[in-house]
């Protein structure tokens, strides 16, 4: 019985002992070639790129691992384009506009003997792209802010002025921007959502009213309609004490 149980263990564990897949001497070259450091760096530089569709950032994180295929010796290196002019289809799925940001900040203002000023930058591009919601567009304003709650049912605006101002909502953007904008002529979105939404969900075509969501960082001016930019100043919120 002894016999048995030991030729069954070596039987078991000799051939773990030889590379899977790889001869050895594939194996070996590929360690002396390979780098872990490399392959963060390389990492970093295309997670620091916001790559929203056809924007700048995409452009960049594209010539970047382009400019290192070429580096490590591979030939034919070619970056494809595609139009994102909101006609073209790609099977059944229309192309989107292009969208690229400029700039784009929320401050909160305070009031001090009827005088407001900024009190503190609550949201800011350049330091977290994310705080900027998806096909934002253009626009300045200068606003109160107004408490709605989630935000998705009519019921959290009921008594609430909310024509003109900015509501502070705990839902996702594009879940209440028919009714905080469309319905009930909201100039803005502050979205303090701690959900996030893994489905693409429903998506309305560019251009249309569904889809020029007005959000913390951009107000009632329309962009340019061939390439849409939130490129503001501050988009203020006042703060009554």
């Amino acid at each position: 019985m002894r016999f048995v149980l030991l030729g069954l263990l070596v039987a078991g564990v000799a051939p773990a002992a030889q590379p899977p897949l790889l001869g050895e001497p594939v194996v070996a070259a590929l360690a002396s070639e390979l780098s872990g450091d490399s392959a963060k760096h390389n990492l970093d530089v295309i997670s620091a790129a916001h790559r929203m569709r056809a924007s700048r950032g995409f452009r960049d994180a594209a010539e970047f691992v382009a400019g290192r295929l070429r580096e490590y010796g591979l030939e034919e290196v070619e970056i494809l384009q595609f139009p994102a002019d909101g006609v073209t289809m790609f099977g059944t799925q229309k192309s989107r506009l292009a969208w690229d940001v400029d700039a784009a900040e929320l401050w909160e203002l305070s009031r001090a003997n009827d005088t407001w000023s900024r009190a503190a930058r609550v949201g800011h591009w350049e330091s977290a792209p994310l705080s900027l919601a998806q096909d934002s567009e253009s626009g300045d304003v200068t606003a109160a802010l107004v408490d709605v709650g989630s935000g998705i049912e009519a019921a959290d605006y009921a008594g609430k002025d909310v024509r003109g101002k900015l509501v502070l909502v705990s839902a996702q953007p594009q879940e209440v921007q028919a009714l905080a904008v469309e319905r009930n002529g909201a100039a803005g979105i502050v979205s303090v959502s701690c959900r996030w939404q893994t489905g693409s969900g429903p998506r309305s075509r560019p251009g249309s009213p569904r889809s020029r969501q007005r959000t913390a960082a951009e107000a009632s001016q329309h962009a340019r309609p061939e390439r849409r930019r939130a490129s503001t100043g501050a988009i203020r919120i006042r703060r009554d004490q």
